[in-house]
């Protein structure tokens, strides 16, 4: 019989959890996580299931990623940041001799001199070298980024540019549909193939094909040189786009549509993931879309119900202050009478109750005492 995919998660969910179990029972446990800026979201949440499931226990989990100067900070209470320094010129020099194999010593020594350690930059030097190209002048990897990009033809930096406003993550199908374009363009085929032939981006075999950059360096590279039309028109499409696909991501929109400057758009999507996040016991992707849903919301029902969710995450919390007041601030922007005004109602009853807030009590029985009857 087939299987509900939802019973199956959570099997799936249940035997990762028993496997650490039986693992953290031997010992302490170590989990070590290689490229995790490439980890998908829902191997992400199986990590954290297994700290929130092991907190008592021996546990460490290391992840390796490059350092992504956007992320948010760490939460230094429970994570420990060990910034990596340079390689050493003999690894460097090893890496130099494969990437740049065809041309001399000594302009292999130079590349290696120059990039002060700097991996990225070291490969992107030695590209210089292949590409015949007069010395790089620029003094970092984003300098080199810039200098291989001006080299490609304007079709392909025209691609470039769809693919970085497209995502972290390009589908083919999204960036033909900003292009303008058939997923099966002959053309678009050849600029990706070179693309990927030059190092600019890296093609994803999976369900759908998909491309990413090599790192963030490039990527920023290319949305930087995209001017603000494109970037307004852009990711305009890519939300209509991604609205049109049957497995959208709520906050995947309320980015795109957050960067085109349609912030209250985009807060309606953000409280719709919120939602979801709040629903999963998610409550790190709930703050960051509850925090950028009250952002971008203005005065009036939609602002409300953001606050109305508030209210019920801190509750979940057992924050019954910041409940109670998130409630009452909600009352005076949702509609009076309307479902969510009496839900923003109910939590006020209930955390003011169970905090001892009289007065908030007899204020909003007055409120209520003086509205008129409601026909069942």
């Amino acid at each position: 019989p087939r299987i509900d995919p939802l019973v199956e998660a959570d099997r799936l969910a249940l035997a990762w959890l028993d496997l650490l179990d039986a693992l953290s029972d031997q010992g302490p446990l170590l989990l070590v996580i290689d490229d995790a800026h490439q980890c998908d979201l829902a191997s992400s949440r199986y990590i954290d299931r297994a700290v929130g499931h092991l907190a008592e226990r021996a546990l460490v989990v290391i992840k390796a990623q490059p350092e992504d100067p956007r992320a948010p900070p760490a939460d230094t209470s429970t994570r420990v940041t060990l910034a990596l320094g340079p390689l050493r010129r003999g690894a460097l020099g090893r890496l130099a001799e494969r990437w740049a194999s065809g041309h001399p010593q000594r302009a292999r020594d130079a590349i290696v001199a120059r990039c002060e350690g700097d991996l990225g930059y070291l490969r992107e030097l030695a590209r210089s070298l292949d590409d015949g190209a007069a010395p790089i002048t620029g003094t970092s990897r984003s300098d080199a980024a810039r200098r291989r990009l001006e080299r490609l033809g304007p079709d392909e930096r025209r691609v470039l540019r769809a693919a970085s406003i497209a995502g972290e993550v390009a589908p083919l199908r999204a960036i033909a549909n900003l292009l303008g374009v058939a997923d099966n363009d002959v053309s678009l085929a050849r600029y990706l193939r070179t693309l990927v032939a030059e190092g600019a981006l890296r093609q994803l075999i999976g369900t759908h094909t998909s491309f990413e950059f090599p790192d963030g360096t490039v990527q920023d590279a290319v949305y930087d040189s995209c001017t603000l039309e494109d970037l307004v028109t852009g990711h305009l499409a890519m939300s209509e786009w991604l609205l049109g696909t049957s497995t959208h991501s709520p906050s995947a929109v309320a980015r795109h549509l957050e960067r085109a400057g349609d912030q209250a758009h985009a807060a309606r999507y953000y409280l719709i993931a919120a939602r979801a996040a709040l629903t999963a016991s998610d409550a790190s992707s709930f703050d960051d879309c509850l925090s950028r849903a009250q952002a971008g919301a203005p005065p009036g029902e939609l602002r409300g119900e953001v606050l109305l969710l508030a209210s019920q995450g801190a509750f979940w919390r057992s924050e019954l202050p910041l409940s109670c007041a998130s409630a009452r601030e909600a009352l005076d922007h949702l509609g009076r009478g309307g479902d969510a005004w009496f839900q923003a109602a109910s939590l006020v009853l209930t955390a003011a109750g169970q905090i001892g807030d009289n007065v908030e009590l007899r204020r909003l029985a007055l409120e209520l005492l003086g509205m008129p009857a409601i026909d069942a």
